[in-house]
This record gives C-alpha cells, sequence and structure tokens, in this order.
C-alpha cells in the first residue's frame, strides 16, 4: 500500500508514519510539499499514487493563524 501523509513533522503523523512503517511513504514536510499549492499538491499525488492520503498539515500556534487567517 502507498501512503501520502502531509504534515508529517507533526505529532500525528510521525505515529501514522511508525503504524504503516512497512509500507511505501511520502512524508509531506513544508520544506518539500507547500499544502497551500493546491496544483504541487495535486502533481504530488499524482506521481506517487498512494492508496490513502491523511492530510495533517496545519498551523498549530493559534495566534499565528488570527495574525494572517488566509495563510
Amino acid at each position: 500500500m502507498k501512503v501520502f501523509i502531509t504534515g508529517a513533522n507533526g505529532q500525528l503523523a510521525k505515529y501514522l508514519s511508525n503504524l504503516y512503517s512497512d509500507e511505501e511513504l511520502y512524508l509531506g514536510i513544508k520544506q518539500k510539499l507547500d499544502v497551500r499549492n493546491r496544483n504541487q499538491v495535486l502533481e504530488e499525488i499524482a506521481k506517487f499514487k498512494p492508496n490513502i492520503v491523511f492530510h495533517l498539515a496545519s498551523i498549530t500556534r493559534g495566534d499565528e493563524s488570527a495574525k494572517d487567517p488566509k495563510k
């Protein structure tokens, strides 16, 4: 199975990557995958052809979100 995970540096993503460690993984980190760029995400998904996608990327600091809601 092929598993595509965004937000791969987060706690839940790290747990899932351990859980699926025997599978082929795509670990999307912000330096490699900008989840705000829809076309880039769709291209990466099309290239990798995952069986399952976990979209876990987020801004975890509430004050940062409040200052820049578009982000």
